[in-house]
């Protein structure tokens, strides 16, 4: 069902097959964010889960955890506009590669060599925030030494979040 006034909604959105992640976060006024766009694979079925459940084309923002293609692979074909990319930034990019459409993209970058710039919140309307309190190894701004081994850490970079509306979080 398309998202409903004074409702806040948190869909995950099933990506078949190959991995892939991807959430739809509906604000109580009707702000729309895709947390994650899974990967190419996945772009038609994002996209049209998007239609289906805000009504129309776009979102407001997408906010992608880290630049695995599982997470962010999606991007070059998701054919979905937005207002805002949320990510941590074009740094310690390690062992990924970021999606073509990155450097085109209306960005918000949280971290940059120096550090991020954390707490990081979106309003989702009527109250309701997703506020981002960790990215590239730091909480708050303390950064933690050195990530754990997770292949190429790029785990260990992602932006970690909380959704709050009145007493849910």
């Amino acid at each position: 069902d398309p998202a409903t006034d004074g409702v806040l909604g948190l869909v995950q959105l099933d990506c078949e097959g190959w991995i892939g992640e991807s959430m739809l976060i509906l604000g109580p006024d009707g702000t729309s964010v895709l947390l994650d766009v899974g990967n190419d694979d996945h772009a038609a079925y994002v996209r049209e889960a998007v239609r289906v459940y805000t009504g129309l084309n776009s979102v407001d923002a997408v906010v992608l955890t880290h630049f695995h293609a599982d997470h962010a692979g999606g991007l070059d074909t998701l054919g979905v506009p937005y207002d805002a990319l949320v990510s941590r930034g074009p740094v310690h990019l390690e062992a990924v590669q970021l999606p073509d459409s990155f450097e085109d993209a209306p960005r918000v970058d949280l971290c940059t060599a120096a550090g991020c710039d954390l707490p990081w919140t979106l309003a989702l309307g009527g109250g309701a925030e997703l506020t981002v309190f960790a990215a590239d190894g730091e909480i708050g701004g303390d950064h933690f030494g050195e990530l754990p081994d997770d292949d190429d850490g790029e785990n260990a970079r992602s932006l970690v979040g909380i959704v709050r509306w009145g007493t849910f979080t």
